[in-house]
């Protein structure tokens, strides 16, 4: 029995997006400016910053890296995570809010 190009194509299509559901995982980038409550709670306790990425990883987020940056923004993080609706849960969790204010960009392709 032969499959018409469309009945093909389509078939290439779902295998496609099934490879890439199970291989992909979505990156993110959280650009964080902090707030004064946020600068002191780092300075009196550095330990904060690991205790984040322990808390975020017990949230199903993986932290690919985090960095403290120079000029606008005070950290640049990179995130894994399965899905929009992992990341959005810790992003706009009411404690994160307490130390500062975070840009969340979804990264689409590697190029």
């Amino acid at each position: 029995r032969q499959q018409s190009h469309i009945g093909r194509a389509w078939n290439l299509i779902l295998i496609t997006d099934s490879i890439y559901k199970e291989v992909v995982m979505p990156v993110y980038i959280a650009l964080t400016i902090l707030n004064e409550s946020g600068r002191e709670a780092i300075k009196t306790n550095p330990k904060k910053i690991k205790a984040n990425k322990a808390a975020l990883e017990a949230m199903g987020v993986k932290v690919l890296g985090q960095y403290i940056t120079l000029g606008q923004y005070d950290f640049v993080n990179i995130f894994e995570a399965k899905n929009d609706a992992t990341i959005y849960i810790p992003t706009f969790y009411p404690t994160t809010h307490r130390f500062g204010i975070s840009d969340l960009i979804k990264l689409a392709f590697n190029v």
